[in-house]
């Protein structure tokens, strides 16, 4: 296990709520790995080895959506302890990059909430969903990882320094993207501060850590933009990785400002999305590869929204996807 997948454990050992991490085989689910909570709720059946339907069919499922279907999903039911019968919010989210597949399963109490006649997917408790640690780390960290694993190889192929050197940049992104998990994990705001940051650096340092191939950047013109560093990296990581993903290893990339100086923008030169779709591609699992995960937009809408920006989807020059951020502040 890397030491990334070490961190990821670590942080989910901290979730307020059981969590139990599966492993999809040809048998079907089965537990990979539970935290204390889990353990202690369930006892033998989320142990290492178990079938994950063991756990689930404990349960009396009170909606009708069938649990485990699809990557991602989400059921209200009922559990008898040795005390009481409880009510939980069962909520699965898998990553079908990886091989063989993994994901998660989170279990959050919502009986007082239940009780008291409240919406449980409004009044449960205030800490942050399982999608979204789960969305991090099967999706952000597949950008520096990647890069690691490909300047690993070409560095024992040929020990040129420079390869060493973008593992390390790829190895500090991994724990830049840890810190950001822990922040989240905590409940934190997902900007908390921003300042005047050059556009030009930010795209050329994202791009430095998504494997592009021979994809190509372009930066018209240079424009300070008013933001959380970090997290605006992380938007034009996906972006970028976006672009590559859908237009192609060949594609162009472009980053600049709008004309009309109210924001940027980031363009390729692939198929662009249709016009029908473009209401639906900021949800989550929307994706329009097959075997995509159907996050990266959704992350690069969530931080658009936490700095105050709209962002909206346009026809790039040459036909491409074009994704154009307005109202943030921009410096001349």
């Amino acid at each position: 296990m890397s030491s990334a997948d070490n961190d990821g454990l670590a942080l989910l050992e901290g979730f307020p709520d059981p969590v139990i991490r599966y492993e999809k085989t040809d048998e079907g689910r089965i537990v990979q790995w539970a935290n204390d909570r889990a353990t202690a709720l369930f006892g033998s059946v989320a142990a290492e080895g178990q079938p994950l339907t063991a756990t689930i069919e404990s349960f009396e499922v009170l909606t009708e959506t069938e649990p485990l279907v699809g990557p991602e999903g989400e059921v209200v039911a009922e559990y008898e302890t040795a005390a009481a019968t409880k009510t939980f919010r069962i909520r699965w989210a898998s990553d079908g990059t990886n091989e063989p597949a993994t994901g998660v399963v989170v279990f959050t109490d919502v009986t007082a909430a239940v009780a008291k006649g409240r919406d449980d997917q409004t009044d449960a408790p205030s800490d942050p969903t399982v999608e979204q640690v789960v969305h991090v780390l099967s999706h952000d960290l597949r950008n520096p990882l990647e890069v690691a694993e490909l300047r690993l190889e070409a560095a024992r192929e040929t020990g040129e320094a420079v390869h060493f050197e973008k593992v390390t940049l790829a190895l500090d992104r991994i724990e830049a993207l840890i810190e950001d998990l822990r922040t989240i994990a905590k409940g934190d705001v997902i900007v908390t501060s921003t300042a005047p940051v050059a556009l030009e650096e930010v795209a050329r340092n994202a791009w430095s850590t998504v494997q592009t191939g021979p994809a190509s950047l372009e930066v018209d013109g240079a424009v300070t933009i008013e933001a959380d560093e970090d997290r605006l990296r992380q938007a034009l990581e996906n972006a970028f990785r976006n672009s590559v993903e859908h237009a192609g290893e060949g594609v162009t990339v472009r980053v600049g400002p709008i004309s009309d100086g109210d924001g940027f923008y980031v363009a390729d030169d692939g198929p662009g999305i249709p016009s029908d779709r473009r209401d639906t591609v900021f949800e989550p699992g929307v994706s329009a590869r097959e075997g995509g995960t159907g996050l990266g937009l959704t992350i690069i809408d969530r931080i658009a929204t936490a700095h105050g920006w709209s962002i909206t989807i346009a026809d790039a020059a040459d036909g491409g996807l074009r994704l154009e951020f307005r109202e943030g502040t921009v410096h001349d």
